[in-house]
C-alpha cells in the first residue's frame, strides 16, 4: 500500500473510532436514569434523552458505513491497480526486447 493511500485509510480509522465513541454515548445515554430528576421536569428529561440517544443510534450508524465505505473504495482502487500495474508488466514481456 503506497502512502497516497495512507490519506484514506487514515480517516477511515477515525471514522471507526468515531463509531466507537458513538456506542458509548449510546451506552452511556441507555444507562442515564431520569428518575434522578424531579418529577416536574423528568417528562421533558426523558424526551431529552431518548432524543439523543436516537441521535446517537443513527451516528453510530453513520460512522460505520463511511468507514466501511472509505476503506471498502481504497482496497478496490488498490486492487485495480495492481491487475493494470500486472496487465502492463505482462505486455512488456510479451514484446521482446527493444532494439
Amino acid at each position: 500500500m503506497t502512502a497516497e493511500w495512507d490519506d484514506i485509510y487514515t480517516p477511515a480509522a477515525w471514522w471507526g473510532e468515531l463509531d466507537t465513541t458513538m456506542q458509548g454515548v449510546r451506552t452511556r445515554l441507555g444507562d442515564l436514569a431520569v428518575t434522578a430528576f424531579g418529577e416536574s421536569v423528568r417528562p421533558a428529561a426523558t424526551t431529552f434523552v431518548e432524543a439523543w440517544r436516537g441521535y446517537a443510534d443513527e451516528s453510530v450508524e453513520i460512522c460505520a458505513g463511511v468507514a466501511e465505505a472509505l476503506t471498502t473504495m481504497a482496497v478496490d482502487v488498490d486492487r485495480t491497480d495492481s491487475e493494470v500495474a500486472q496487465a502492463f508488466d505482462g505486455l512488456d514481456g510479451s514484446i521482446g526486447e527493444a532494439r
